[in-house]
């Protein structure tokens, strides 16, 4: 990646990486490919700064052909450096110069420099540089140029098309250049400047059972509020 301008596949055997793996080439005419993400399918999604575009190498039967087609998602990128998809396909982007996170839906794929096809989601990014989806469709926003990391949250699934909630997660961060999420719910975050990797837990606490008459360690609860009126 990066400044060699191409994508590699490390390919696993039963698996799992051997220790002296093979590296495939997937494609190597890319400039300055900044970020990358797969489906279920095994089709790889690039997220190619240089260029500002982002592009789709399409598997077949679960995985790249030795001589990929590549196909050409969207138009309208300026700097895109995070990608990541849902697992109904749908394909989101952090435009950094343009300070917008977007998306590309299904229905658009393959449709190649659409432009009506690519939807900003929100406002009020400054050069967000990573991005992930969660199993609900929740998008998560490493917001580098506001130090912070932000959640967009789905409703039934998706992003509503106007004024979706903005959620700001946690704090303390430095220039967040990544982000990630488990199927737990919990987002792993590449702090820059701070140069720690951080996890913000979003999932659900599991209590368990704790007999009568004993006491559980103390829990630390943090609570967002949206209110009109004083708390």
């Amino acid at each position: 990646f990066g400044l060699s301008g191409a994508v590699y596949e490390i390919v696993a055997v039963n698996g799992s990486i051997p220790a002296n793996p093979t590296i495939r080439t997937l494609g190597s005419w890319f400039i300055d490919p900044y970020g990358v993400a797969v489906d279920g399918a095994g089709d790889v999604f690039v997220a190619d700064s240089g260029n500002g575009e982002v592009y789709e190498i399409v598997a077949v039967n679960g995985s790249i052909p030795a001589n990929p087609q590549i196909l050409i998602l969207g138009s309208g990128f300026r700097n895109p450096t995070g990608v990541a998809v849902d697992g109904a396909g749908d394909v989101f982007v952090a435009d950094t110069s343009l300070s917008l996170v977007k998306e590309i839906p299904t229905s658009c794929i393959p449709a190649a420099s659409n432009s009506t096809c690519v939807v900003p989601l929100g406002s009020g990014f400054s050069r967000p540089a990573g991005v992930a989806v969660d199993k609900a469709g929740d998008v998560f926003v490493a917001d580098k140029g506001n130090s912070a990391v932000k959640e967009i949250v789905a409703v039934n699934g998706s992003i509503p098309a106007t004024n979706p909630t903005i959620l700001t997660l946690g704090g303390g961060f430095n220039l967040p250049s990544g982000v990630t999420v488990d199927g737990a719910g919990d987002v792993f975050v590449a702090d820059n400047f701070n140069n720690a990797v951080k996890e913000i837990q979003l999932a659900a606490p599991n209590f368990g059972s704790v007999a009568v008459g004993t006491s559980t360690p103390p829990l630390t609860f943090n609570f967002t509020f949206t209110a009109n009126t004083t708390l």
